[in-house]
């Protein structure tokens, strides 16, 4: 079905079909985009333990290399990127969106929502999505133990995922009553459930940092919320939120540093007032529109609204 003027997007779901697919899209001369939302093979290999699937990575190179773009959501996916020999005149830094039409919720919705999840009189610590693998969640229970005898704090997590079953025994196994679980909640009611939360978590398991960005960071953003991270210090996440002053990043596996996060953020209203506007106004930065503009000059020329060129905006 392709034309010699069409164009070719590939994602990173499934992984690696360029590699097989770009041969073919040269002889046709279509040109072809890398979208990098995921790096692989190596953000498998890194999950799994297989250094074996690294095996794939120069024919992921090459097709990286003789792409017409590729476009990465942070500093650290571009930085890996560039390793693999794309010039930087085809590297392009396009962070992701919050949701469309997530806003600050209602107050009533939230309060209505605290009461039906006895949560009422609660300081609630959230994290909300995937508990996927490349999250560092260990680190939330960690920080859950050490504020054990504060009544007034839950530590919650909204989702279903990889460690979820793992997450609950130690939980039980530890015999914390200020964790609890919720399922995923409907998409309709997204803002009033990541406005449960006083604050959020947001996590990156060491040596995943460059391979996967958090793109929740933004919605949590849109809704003037403050993030507590848990990340490596030197990744392109914890800068993000200490240069745009969004909250408190804190390293991995340090319980007692992200406890005192919680503390520090529950006794501070006007810290949380603070991060969660300089929040809306990172989200406002990162929105749809923009995003559609700097695509449609990348892939057609036309004037954008703002460029997100890495070498004019390599900290983005």
């Amino acid at each position: 079905m392709l034309r010699q003027d069409d164009v070719v997007i590939f994602m990173t779901d499934p992984p690696m079909l360029a590699i097989w697919l770009h041969p073919w899209l040269r002889w046709r001369k279509t040109r072809y985009f890398h979208w990098v939302q995921d790096v692989y093979p190596e953000i498998a290999a890194t999950l799994t333990g297989h250094r074996w699937l690294n095996v794939m990575r120069p024919l992921r190179n090459l097709s990286w290399r003789r792409a017409a773009a590729c476009v990465a959501l942070d500093r650290d996916m571009v930085e890996v990127i560039r390793s693999a020999g794309v010039p930087a005149n085809k590297i392009h830094l396009i962070p992701n969106w919050a949701p469309a039409g997530l806003t600050p919720p209602a107050p009533d919705a939230i309060r209505s929502l605290r009461h039906a999840w006895n949560l009422s009189d609660k300081f609630v610590a959230l994290y909300s999505g995937n508990l996927g693998r490349v999250h560092d969640l260990l680190s939330i229970i960690d920080a859950a133990e050490t504020l054990r005898d504060h009544p007034d704090i839950r530590f919650v997590f909204i989702g279903h995922g990889a460690q979820l079953s793992r997450l609950q025994r130690e939980t039980t196994a530890r015999g914390l009553h200020n964790v609890r679980f919720f399922p995923p909640q409907p998409r309709v009611n997204l803002a009033t459930t990541l406005g449960l939360g006083d604050v959020h978590f947001v996590t990156l398991r060491p040596g995943c940092e460059g391979f996967v960005f958090p793109s929740k960071l933004i919605g949590i953003c849109a809704i003037g919320r403050p993030v507590v991270v848990i990340a490596p210090p030197a990744s392109g996440l914890a800068s993000q939120v200490k240069t745009h002053g969004l909250g408190i990043s804190v390293a991995n596996g340090d319980a007692h540093a992200i406890g005192d996060a919680i503390l520090r953020l529950k006794s501070d209203v006007g810290l949380r007032e603070q991060m969660g506007a300089m929040g809306r106004g990172y989200a406002h930065m990162h929105n749809l529109n923009q995003a559609t503009a700097t695509w449609q000059q990348l892939l057609y020329g036309q004037p954008a609204l703002a460029s997100d060129h890495v070498s004019r905006h390599p900290d983005n």
